[in-house]
């Protein structure tokens, strides 16, 4: 009985040890195929760096300096001009109030760029009073006050509305100036995302809108380029 009993222990304990070293041959399984994948990784990502540094870098850094010079050649006379004395002495006087009127000045063309941009997207892709369908206007930047709307092109009302993904619409409302220039050009008041957004319900609206920007899928998977809504005018669907 005891020698019974013997080996059946012995036998629970050899079951036990193979299941152990299968877990570790399991586990060791596991841990190389990480090892390996993180070293295909690491080798990629080297590979893509000398890519970068052998090729694309240079070709930057041409181009870098090759603006560099076309700006100095352009804002070079200006500086010489106000930073300098009529006796060509340098004016610390002048140069610094030069320097802040040279940021001011770019800080104001960059806006301007970006101003300039929208009014030629506006004048090519434009939609005024188009009927589409709106819903769920969201908040997702509260510090740009920059609200999100969902949308579809599908104009059909009642229980057979429905909205397929080719017909689907992604819109921006953003306070930023052309908007503001628009608003005040258009309704003669301030732009005011709050209250564009607060036109459209959380469930789906019929409304006549305005809008302008591209609305291609790549532009807002690939870029996170999103037309912008300017005005919205709904009721329920």
């Amino acid at each position: 009985m005891n020698e019974r009993i013997d080996d059946i222990l012995k036998q629970l304990s050899e079951e036990d040890r193979i299941r152990k070293e299968s877990a570790d041959n399991s586990l060791s399984g596991k841990g190389k195929q990480k090892i390996k994948a993180i070293g295909i990784l690491t080798t990629t990502a080297i590979a893509l760096s000398q890519l970068v540094w052998r090729f694309i870098y240079p070709i930057y850094a041409v181009l870098y300096f090759i603006a560099i010079d076309i700006i100095w050649k352009i804002y070079g006379p200006v500086w010489n001009k106000f930073a300098y004395m009529p006796d060509g002495s340098f004016s610390k006087v002048r140069g610094s109030v030069t320097l802040l009127a040279s940021i001011i000045g770019a800080w104001a063309l960059y806006g301007f760029m970006f101003f300039a941009a929208d009014v030629v997207l506006y004048a090519f892709t434009a939609r005024v009073d188009e009927v589409v369908y709106l819903s769920n206007a969201q908040e997702i930047i509260p510090e740009d006050n920059i609200h999100s709307v969902q949308g579809c092109e599908v104009e059909t009302a009642g229980e057979e509305f429905s909205c397929t993904a080719d017909k689907s619409l992604y819109f921006r409302i953003d306070p930023d100036t052309f908007s503001t220039v628009w608003s005040l050009l258009s309704n003669g008041t301030l732009f005011y995302s709050d209250y564009v957004a607060a036109t459209v319900a959380p469930g789906w609206e019929k409304c006549t809108i305005t809008s302008y920007g591209f609305r291609m899928k790549v532009f807002l998977r690939g870029f996170d380029i999103y037309p912008k809504l300017l005005s919205a005018n709904c009721g329920k669907a």
